[in-house]
């Protein structure tokens, strides 16, 4: 099962490897000559596939913090769980020897004898329904009855958890596969171009995300104006 700081780890690495991955795959050489491209066709491919392994980045990012959430939400329930079960045990031990003790005494009725057997709790309950257990045993019956149902209630709580956490992992794992192959066939485009096309490509990209980095900044340069003129 894989832990959701792992997971974290694991797509922020591929976040790292789709902003180096068409510089190193632009450096590569491949002996094969490959028939003309249209360079901008195949940055558009190749673009609309990076973006699609970043869009995949983030969807397994945001199911490893959903998965952080509900793990730690299991953890809590899990804790509550084990008191809970605790509580129970110890109290139905309790009744459990007063059960045999007041068997064993002959002071309950022999009909309820099979029912001894398979649950002392209910015994119990049933002798003090005919009167046949003292008023200060009756609380203790009545915990343990509570104590059940607030058990059943804790463990549906923490399966639901765990099948969530499942679901989860399940939608982080194909998040991160198809990562893997959108950059995988982008390698594979990049392959079938020959050397000088994959200069001429890297300086085409080189120019557009220079491109972009000036609008990133004239954007910024713009609010931080317009934030001063409104102060």
């Amino acid at each position: 099962m894989l832990h959701p700081r792992l997971g974290r780890r694991i797509v922020s690495a591929v976040a790292v490897s789709i902003l180096a991955f068409t510089a190193v795959a632009l450096g590569s050489s491949s002996g094969m000559a490959a028939p003309q491209a249209d360079l901008r066709e195949v940055e558009a491919q190749v673009r609309d596939l990076e973006m699609q392994a970043g869009a995949a980045h983030e969807e397994a990012s945001r199911a490893a913090d959903r998965l952080s959430a509900v793990r730690q939400k299991l953890d809590s329930v899990q804790g509550r769980l084990q008191s809970q079960r605790k509580e129970l045990n110890q109290t139905q031990a309790v009744l459990e020897d007063l059960a045999r003790s007041l068997y064993t005494s002959g002071g309950i009725d022999p009909a309820l004898g099979l029912l001894l057997a398979e649950d002392p709790v209910e015994f119990l309950a049933q002798a003090s329904v005919m009167g046949q257990v003292a008023s200060s045993q009756a609380g203790l019956i009545r915990q343990a009855q509570t104590g059940r149902l607030r058990l059943a209630q804790t463990e549906a709580e923490a399966s639901d958890q765990e099948a969530q956490a499942k679901a989860l992992e399940a939608e982080m794992s194909s998040a991160e596969a198809r990562v893997t192959e959108r950059l995988g066939q982008a390698q594979s485009v990049l392959d079938n171009l020959r050397q000088e096309e994959r200069q001429r490509l890297a300086r085409m990209q080189a120019e557009r995300l220079g491109q972009q980095r000036e609008e990133a900044s004239q954007a910024a340069g713009t609010f931080t104006s317009g934030s001063a003129t409104s102060g």
